[in-house]
């Protein structure tokens, strides 16, 4: 969502935005749950992703892969994390997680599906930039 028109490093990029972009994904923010829709695609890709990460994280963290989770205990950051179609997965995986977005309509969507489905996550309406200061750690 970062603005790929400016060159990277550019005055006008650090810690910035595209509002244009951030409202065309707040306009999608409840498709993203569902498989059939607005982003199909992306639910298909992200089954793959998620398979991946949970039989490579272990082997990158000289983890047991047998282990029921191996990730547990993890601090993961999910960042542009739309409505938590991986970050909810990551979690159920034993992560502790944080999901992060630009528009805060996916948040509150994230949100929702998490406590909907019992996930136990973390999510944030916030910048990368902004992660270092404490208000958005806890």
């Amino acid at each position: 969502m970062l603005r790929k028109g400016v060159k990277k490093g550019s005055p006008t990029t650090v810690g910035a935005t595209d509002p244009t972009e951030i409202a065309r994904f707040d306009a999608l923010a409840e498709e993203w749950w569902n498989p059939d829709r607005a982003f199909k695609v992306v639910h298909a890709f992200n089954r793959e992703l998620v398979g991946h990460i949970a039989e490579r994280l272990p082997m990158l963290l000289q983890r047991d892969p047998r282990a029921a989770r191996p990730p547990a205990g993890l601090n993961v950051i999910d960042v542009g994390c739309g409505a938590g179609l991986v970050t909810e997965p990551i979690a159920r995986l034993g992560a502790d997680v944080l999901g992060i977005d630009a528009a805060e309509r996916n948040v509150v969507v994230a949100e929702r599906h998490a406590r909907l489905s019992g996930a136990s996550l973390r999510y944030r309406h916030a910048l990368p930039a902004l992660l270092r200061h404490s208000h958005y750690r806890s």
